[in-house]
């Protein structure tokens, strides 16, 4: 749980997480109220008691309704990323293939297992077991003239 400077207040019980939105009283787990319909979706208001964090995670409602990401704030932002990420349910049909970005990398490499997907074919070799392998193309081909080397 992070502190609540918004909720260090007497009234609040000095954050001791009984301070709830105004009109939401259903809405439990808050940990940053700053972060309620802040214009980005937060993970901890991805709910219907939360009002999908005040409208911010309408549009992941609506179009991916079982899309489920890790409880941080960072993760339905970047559901919206160009960039692929191969991680944390991003690449899944729930997640629409994280909104589109993972389509083309998953008709590329359908088995491969790397998370960070921007390494694979960036001219530089990841001699790591993730990239480096023949479900990843050998690093998208980065590391072909090594492994001929080693």
């Amino acid at each position: 749980r992070f502190g609540n400077a918004n909720a260090n207040t007497e009234e609040c019980g000095w954050d001791g997480g009984d301070c709830l939105l105004p009109g939401l009283p259903n809405c439990t787990g808050i940990y940053i109220l700053s972060f309620y319909n802040n214009g980005w979706c937060d993970t901890m208001f991805f709910s219907e008691e939360c009002e999908y964090d005040g409208g911010d995670c309408q549009w992941v409602h609506e179009n991916f309704p079982n899309c489920r990401l890790a409880d941080d704030y960072f993760s339905y932002k970047s559901l919206n990323s160009s960039k692929c990420r191969n991680y944390d349910n991003y690449n899944t049909e729930e997640c629409g293939w994280q909104n589109g970005a993972c389509i083309e990398f998953n008709k590329q490499y359908p088995q491969c297992k790397a998370s960070i997907t921007s390494y694979l074919n960036d001219t530089k070799c990841y001699n790591n077991p993730e990239y480096n392998n023949e479900e990843c193309g050998y690093d998208g081909g980065d590391c072909i003239q090594f492994n001929k080397d080693y």
